[in-house]
């Protein structure tokens, strides 16, 4: 059973899609349902990572407890709202991106140069010793930007200044490497997703410039402003459209998906090929979820947040508008975002919301 990431996908979007009412081809609608908080997990703000176990309903928060400086995986069920903590090894340093996967049973998180494996089953951790953290220097630290579950039984993750992807066995405990095109390495931004025996990433780097990178027999470098579809797919996001990817790095694009804006940074496709993006825009945040087969997008609102001004326009209460969606998560029917805000306290935003 398998589940990834920093996103992951549902076998009930098209439940959702056909409660939207009327939504025509090649438009854009926004609709109801809409973002709810839940207000039952009080999570710290700061970073976070998630995915859906499926084979026991729960949804995985991984976060960093900024103020203990203590990494936690938090597991939620929706069902019951029942939740617990597991206090994981390492450090919350250098955690400003990363992800959670899961894949034979195991969880594995993995934030900075640290990752950790969790046994779903008995809540066991171990430390894990990546092998690039032999070859890092203090000047790059090479850190992990994205993790995502391929079908080769291996938890692939992008790091920074690395010319190899990094793949770990959670059961066995062993690690592999994929060379990435002579010359190149992960950026920050560089986001992943493994289909079959291909490796799809963006914004490799030569030096310090973003470069246009040919492709490799197992790796297709997308060109700049291009985000790959995570969920075991071959899709990606090129120009506001809707590509698939070919084993040689071609694109063939889907004229009826355009419109597409990925400007937030997060893509997955869920199990009825629904692909969902995150976009920002001055003054609004929403999630869109993209039919190909009916050349159809939907976009659901985040909600607005009020905000109090002065005279000089200067916010004095309430909070400036960015959500920090970190992570589109679905599962049983249901789709949850999952943010870098806290619930509680003075915030009014929450750390999760669930469209319904």
């Amino acid at each position: 059973m398998k589940a990834s990431l920093t996103i992951v996908g549902v076998a009930a979007a098209a439940t959702l899609l056909s409660a939207c009412g009327s939504v025509h081809a090649g438009a854009t609608t926004t609709t109801s349902p809409q973002w709810k908080p839940v207000s039952s997990l009080e999570l710290p703000a700061g970073p976070k990572s998630a995915a859906f176990d499926s084979a026991h309903g729960n949804l995985l928060i991984a976060y960093a407890d900024v103020e203990s400086g203590t990494p936690m995986l938090e597991t939620w069920s929706p069902v019951t709202g029942a939740s617990s903590q597991i206090k994981l090894p390492g450090s919350v340093a250098a955690w400003t991106s990363g992800g959670v996967s899961i894949d034979g049973g195991y969880a594995v998180a993995a934030w900075g140069q640290t990752v950790v494996r969790i046994d779903l089953a008995s809540q066991a951790t171990t430390l894990m010793s990546p092998p690039w953290t032999s070859v890092a220097s203090a000047d790059d630290p090479s850190v992990v930007t994205d993790v995502q579950t391929g079908s080769d039984g291996n938890v692939w993750m992008s790091v920074t200044g690395q010319n190899s992807l990094f793949g770990v066995n959670p059961k066995a405990g062993s690690w592999v490497h994929q060379t990435l095109p002579a010359g190149t390495f992960p950026s920050e931004r560089t986001r992943l997703t493994v289909h079959g025996s291909q490796f799809i990433v963006n914004g490799l780097t030569a030096g310090s410039v973003t470069s246009q990178v040919a492709s490799t027999s197992n790796v297709v470098a997308l060109p700049a402003g291009s985000l790959p579809v995570s969920g075991e797919s071959n899709l990606a996001v090129t120009k506001g459209v809707l590509s698939q990817v070919g084993q040689d790095g071609s694109l063939s694009t889907d004229v009826q998906s355009s419109g597409i804006d990925p400007s937030g940074g997060l893509a997955t496709v869920d199990a009825n090929g629904v692909v969902w993006t995150v976009a920002r825009a001055p003054g609004r945040t929403f999630v869109s979820a993209t039919d190909p087969a009916h050349g159809t997008t939907t976009s659901y609102d985040f909600p607005l947040v009020p905000v109090t001004v002065d005279h000089h326009g200067t916010v004095v209460s309430g909070s400036v508008w960015d959500p920090e969606i970190r992570a589109v998560v679905s599962g049983n029917g249901t789709v949850w975002l999952v943010t870098g805000n806290g619930t509680g306290g003075a915030s009014p935003y929450a750390a999760v919301y669930q469209l319904g």
